[in-house]
């Protein structure tokens, strides 16, 4: 076939390419014309709450599960959360008290959330 030919999609024949080559041509024009400085783009901005991580070593919560396991081989299993200060200056809980087995998995829950907290 020549570049004077094109496939319909509709009946799979062959047929005039002219006005496939309107089409290009129409849509060529307009991306050229676009003003991009007239285009705007709304973006959020989420202020970051300021967290600490903080370990069942320093502090145990049993009621809630935090407090640092002491396994039957000898090992202890320290668990990690996040805290956050509140209005009165107090420490609490970041995010429902979620808690982590391990500090590899609160820093890459950390890392991960980096747009939305600032760990001091």
């Amino acid at each position: 076939m020549d570049s004077q030919h094109a496939l319909n999609a509709k009946t799979g024949k062959w047929g005039d390419a002219s006005p496939v080559k309107e089409i290009i041509a129409q849509i060529s024009g307009l991306v050229k014309t676009l003003d991009y400085s007239s285009l705007t783009v709304d973006v959020e901005i989420v202020e970051k709450t300021t967290v600490a991580l903080e370990s069942s070593e320093d502090f145990s919560e049993p009621s809630i599960g935090f407090y640092t396991h002491q396994y039957a081989d000898g090992r202890e299993g320290m668990r990690y959360r996040l805290v956050t200060t509140a209005e009165d200056g107090l420490l609490i809980p970041y995010q429902h008290n979620r808690i982590f087995l391990n500090r590899e998995l609160a820093q890459e829950y950390m890392d991960t959330h980096a747009d939305l907290i600032d760990v001091i």
